[in-house]
C-alpha cells in the first residue's frame, strides 16, 4: 500500500504523482548507485538514487527500464522542477534533485557502449547537463534569499544557528562535563553530546555563559585522577535534572581512561591534594616484625590512577648525598631524581607538622610493584614545583598493599646490602 504523508510538501507531491519511481532493480539505477558508492564515495546514497528515479519516472511515465530519451526532453525536465516548486518544496531540496541528475548523466558518460551505439551520445549528455545547470541558477538564487532571510530572522529573534550550536559544543567539550572531563574517549563524548546537548543548549544558550569549572559550577577534577563511581555519575546526572535521553552512568564509567601527563600537571585537584596531603583511599598500616609500616588501599584504584605523591622538602642531589653520609641508621626516605632529591627523612615536614604522609611509607618491591613514580612540573600560584606522583600500574583492590620499586639493589652502596635478600623480591 502507498504511504500516506501528513506534511504539506509530501502530501502535495503525492497528489501530483511526484513520488512515483522506477523499480529499484532497474539496471541504470543499480549501476548509478554503485557509481555513487565506489567512485564518488557516497556510502549512504539511497536518497540520491530515489531523487533521480522520481525525476526520470515523471519524464518517462511508462516502462520498467530507463531509456536515454530523457536526454532530449527538456520541456518535461522543466515541468518536473516547476511542479516541485508548486508543491511548496524548498529551493535547497530542488537543488539536490538537479545535483543528483547531473551526477546521473556523468555516470552515463562512463558507459562506452552507449557512445558506440549513438555517435551523438556525448553531445546529448553535455547539452542536457547544460540545461540542468541553467535551470539551477534561479533556484540557487532563491535558496540564497531563503538562507539570508533565515539568518536575519534568527539574528533579530535571538535564535541560535547551526554555527552557534557547533561553537557551544566546542566550548562544552572542554568545560561542561564534570563526570567525563578529559579522561573519557571521544566516543563517549559523542554519545553524551547526542543525548544531552538539547538540555545543555536550553540551559546555556550563550557559550560565554558556560561555567568554567563544570556544568554545575563545581571545580571537581577527581575524575581525571581516578575513575568515578557509578553512584557518583548518577548523582551528577540527577543534579542536572536529566531524567531521559542521557547516557547510562555505567556506560560512562566503563569508558574512563586515565589522564595523560600534561593533563595531570595542570590538574587543580591534584595540586590541592599535594598541598593538603589528604589523599583518599590510603591507610598507613603497621605490619609488625621486620617489615614495619606500609600503605594499603581502602578503595579500588584503576590502572593509571594517581594514588598520591612522595611528599617532602625539595633539595639538591648533593645535599641529599651529604644527608646520607651524615645520617646514621635508616636512610630510606630520600628520593633522588635527575639532579634533585626529595627529603622525606626529615619528619615531620615543616608544612604538615601534625601528620605522616603516605608516599614515604610505601614499601619496596622489584617484581610485585603496583605503582610507579611520575615526575611532574606543576604550576602552583607561588611558582613551578617538581613533584613526584605515584601512578597505579595495574588495578589495585581494597586491602592491597601499595608497592613501588625503590631502585635499590643488593649491590647498591658498595654491596653493603648483599645480605638483604628482600631487595630482589
Amino acid at each position: 500500500p502507498r504511504a500516506q504523508y501528513t506534511t504539506s510538501v509530501r502530501s502535495n507531491m503525492q497528489n501530483q504523482g511526484l513520488y512515483e519511481k522506477f523499480p529499484a532493480e532497474a539496471a541504470m539505477l543499480t549501476g548509478f548507485k554503485q557509481f555513487l558508492i565506489d567512485t564518488l564515495e557516497v556510502p549512504h546514497c539511497q536518497q540520491e538514487v530515489d531523487n533521480v528515479s522520481r525525476m526520470l519516472r515523471f519524464i518517462q511515465p511508462n516502462g520498467d527500464e530507463v531509456n536515454l530519451d530523457f536526454l532530449v526532453k527538456s520541456t518535461e525536465t522543466q515541468d518536473f522542477l516547476n511542479k516541485l516548486k508548486g508543491a511548496k518544496m524548498g529551493p535547497a531540496t530542488i537543488l539536490n534533485y538537479i545535483k543528483n541528475m547531473i551526477q546521473f548523466v556523468e555516470y552515463l558518460k562512463t558507459h562506452l557502449n552507449f557512445a558506440s551505439a549513438d555517435p551523438d551520445f556525448h553531445r546529448k549528455c553535455q547539452s542536457y547537463m547544460d540545461l540542468l545547470k541553467s535551470l539551477r541558477k534561479p533556484v540557487a538564487k532563491a535558496n540564497s534569499k531563503v538562507t539570508c532571510k533565515t539568518r536575519y530572522d534568527r539574528f533579530v529573534q535571538g535564535q541560535r544557528s547551526l554555527h552557534d550550536c557547533q561553537r557551544l559544543l566546542r566550548v562544552a567539550k572542554k568545560t561542561c562535563w564534570v563526570f567525563t572531563g578529559s579522561s573519557l574517549k571521544s566516543s563517549v563524548w559523542l554519545q553524551t553530546r547526542r543525548h544531552c546537548f538539547p538540555v545543555l543548549l536550553r540551559s546555556h544558550p550563550d557559550p560565554e555563559t558556560l561555567p568554567k569549572t563544570g556544568s554545575s559550577g563545581r571545580n571537581d577534577t577527581k575524575c581525571s585522577r581516578w575513575a568515578p563511581t557509578i553512584q557518583r555519575v548518577a548523582k551528577y546526572i540527577s543534579e542536572e535534572g536529566w531524567t531521559a535521553n542521557h547516557p547510562r552512568p555505567q556506560d560512562i564509567v566503563s569508558k574512563w581512561r586515565p589522564a595523560n601527563k600534561t593533563q595531570v600537571e595542570s590538574d587543580p585537584g591534584i595540586m590541592r591534594m599535594v598541598r593538603r596531603q589528604k589523599w583518599s583511599g590510603l591507610a598507613i598500616m603497621d605490619f609488625g616484625g621486620n617489615k614495619g609500616h606500609g600503605v594499603v588501599a581502602t578503595k579500588h584504584f584503576e590502572v593509571g590512577s594517581i594514588v598520591c605523591d612522595y611528599h617532602g622538602k625539595l633539595i639538591t642531589k648533593a645535599e641529599g648525598n651529604k644527608m646520607m653520609e651524615s645520617t646514621e641508621g635508616e636512610k630510606g626516605f630520600l628520593f633522588f631524581f635527575n639532579d634533585l632529591c626529595i627529603d622525606a627523612q626529615t619528619f615531620p615536614c615543616e608544612c604538615h607538622p601534625s601528620q605522616d604522609t603516605a608516599g614515604r611509607k610505601m614499601n619496596h618491591s622489584k617484581k610485585r610493584f603496583n605503582v610507579k613514580p611520575l615526575h611532574c612540573k606543576m604550576k602552583f600560584p607561588e611558582g613551578e614545583r617538581d613533584i613526584i606522583l605515584f601512578q597505579a600500574t595495574k588495578d589495585i583492590a581494597i586491602n592491597d598493599e601499595l608497592l613501588f620499586d625503590h631502585g635499590v639493589r643488593r649491590k647498591s652502596f658498595h654491596s653493603e646490602a648483599m645480605a638483604l635478600l628482600w631487595l630482589d623480591s
